[in-house]
């Protein structure tokens, strides 16, 4: 229902993004925070809705965790974020969204409510928003 709390896993090694994520969303949502990729994967299970997935972590990279999700029977909307620009390659991630850092705080707040908007769909026109989604990054960072 639009407005409850959700509960997002952050899985980021920068220990002050993962804290500042977490004072940002912590009053609204429920916020769980894991060091690597390892730990987000151990961590995932049918309370969490969102997972923000930092792309380059040791160990399994963010990339290879987001395939893993994928894989899993749960219902999650992945959103990798990452320093490096956008390319072509995240077309192929099992991603709802590419966001690049610096994040601020009204950004995960939209990704939040654009979670919310998407989660009744569970049809193609929730993959169209998704790839379009992933498109408008490429075209907006790629010359």
């Amino acid at each position: 229902m639009v407005g409850d709390p959700m509960t997002i896993l952050v899985a980021e090694d920068n220990a002050d993004c993962r804290d500042l994520y977490s004072s940002w969303l912590g009053d609204d949502h429920t916020v769980e925070l894991v060091a690597n990729g390892t730990a987000a994967l151990e961590a995932v299970g049918p309370p969490v809705d969102i997972v923000f997935l930092d792309r380059d972590m040791p160990g399994h990279t963010g990339t290879e965790v987001a395939h893993e999700l994928a894989d899993m029977p749960y219902n999650l909307y992945v959103v990798m974020v990452s320093s490096r620009d956008p390319d072509f390659d995240i077309v192929e991630m099992p991603i709802g969204r590419y966001v690049q850092k610096p994040v601020d705080q009204p950004t995960l707040e939209s990704i939040i409510e654009q979670c919310r908007t998407q989660s009744g769909y569970r049809d193609a026109l929730g993959d169209f928003f998704v790839f379009a989604v992933k498109l408008a990054s490429i075209e907006a960072e790629t010359p």
